[in-house]
This record gives structure tokens, C-alpha cells and sequence, in this order.
């Protein structure tokens, strides 16, 4: 399958891609070190492509050139000179720190599903006449449902978040058999 797979780069990806060929561009012939060429952003154009190749698709996601791009800054940082490295890696840090940010708005899908749950459950309870304080309760939120939210903030793979330090330090666990994310209610 993967030899008929030949992945697609659309022209809005383009302009993400020129955006930061410019700004690295102008950087490095500024900073001194070593003179980005087009040679790197028919580079680039290649990592993204083998990205969605990997996965079998038929076109190139917001991920996949981001992936892209985190690689090919972190190769050509590394090749800089130290001072020069230090740099570029201040000014280009949101590049570099993409999986936190996607981590971090990961946690914020989930702590509203979370919150949205404990919730229902609540008024659940308060229409049963039972106390609603929710304290210590398990709740269950279906991982086809936090997946199906990931994907509208075009996160698609979640494989990461569920194995991140922020991912269990929020109390959360997920039970692979059951294909679901729970956490105690405080």
C-alpha cells in the first residue's frame, strides 16, 4: 500500500511552509551561521510528505508539516555554533515547543469533558434525590468522544498525549480495555 501512496501537499499548506523558509531564512543570514537554501524547503516539503506517507494518506495535514518542521529546526540548529544555536532557538521556540502546546490544549478538551460529566452526573443524582456531591466518584469519559473533540482542535495523534507525565499528573488514567479515560471527581 505504501508504494501507491503518494501524499498530497495542498497550496494553504504552502504558505505555512514559506512563512517559516522566510523567517529562517532571514535569521540565519542575519545571525551568521550557516545560509538556508531552497534546497531546505524542498526538504521540508519531503519530510511532511513521508509523514502522511507513513500513515497512508492521501494529502499532507497541519500535523504532519508541523512534525516537519520541528525536525528539520532541530537538525539545523544543532549544526549551528553554539552562541548562534541559542539564539535561534529563543526566537524559534514555538516551533520547537509544539507538543506541549498540543498537550496542554489536549488537557483543556479533557478537563471539560471531565467537568461536563461530573456535571450531568450531578443533576443525575439531585433528580434521584440523592446528594450531589460527587466527591470520590470515578467518571468515565469514552476516548472515542475525547478523540472525536481532539480532532475538531486537529489533533490526530493522541498516542503522545496518553503516555505525557501532564496526562497522568491531572489524575486522569485510560483503560484500554473499557476504551475509556477516567479520574475521581474532587
Amino acid at each position: 500500500a505504501r508504494a501507491h501512496c503518494r501524499p498530497v501537499l495542498q497550496d494553504v499548506d504552502c504558505d505555512k511552509l514559506v512563512r517559516f523558509y522566510t523567517q529562517l531564512r532571514k535569521e540565519s543570514a542575519r545571525s551568521g551561521g550557516i545560509v538556508i537554501a531552497v534546497r531546505h524547503l524542498e526538504s521540508l516539503i519531503r519530510l511532511a510528505e513521508a509523514s502522511a506517507r507513513t500513515q497512508l494518506r492521501s494529502h499532507v495535514r497541519n500535523d504532519d508539516i508541523d512534525l516537519a518542521i520541528s525536525v528539520m529546526l532541530r537538525s539545523f540548529i544543532s549544526s549551528q555554533k553554539h552562541t548562534v544555536a541559542a539564539g535561534m532557538e529563543r526566537k524559534f521556540a514555538r516551533y520547537l515547543n509544539l507538543r506541549a502546546d498540543i498537550d496542554e490544549l489536549l488537557l483543556f478538551v479533557l478537563d471539560r469533558l471531565f467537568n461536563d460529566a461530573v456535571e450531568e452526573q450531578r443533576l443525575t443524582r439531585r433528580a434521584q434525590g440523592l446528594a450531589d456531591d460527587m466527591s470520590g466518584f470515578e467518571i468515565e469519559i469514552p476516548c472515542a468522544l475525547f478523540e472525536d473533540r481532539a480532532r475538531e482542535h486537529n489533533c490526530y495523534e493522541l498516542g503522545p498525549f496518553y503516555k505525557a507525565p501532564s496526562f497522568a499528573a491531572h489524575g486522569y488514567t485510560r483503560d484500554e480495555a473499557a476504551n475509556a479515560i477516567t479520574r475521581v471527581a474532587r
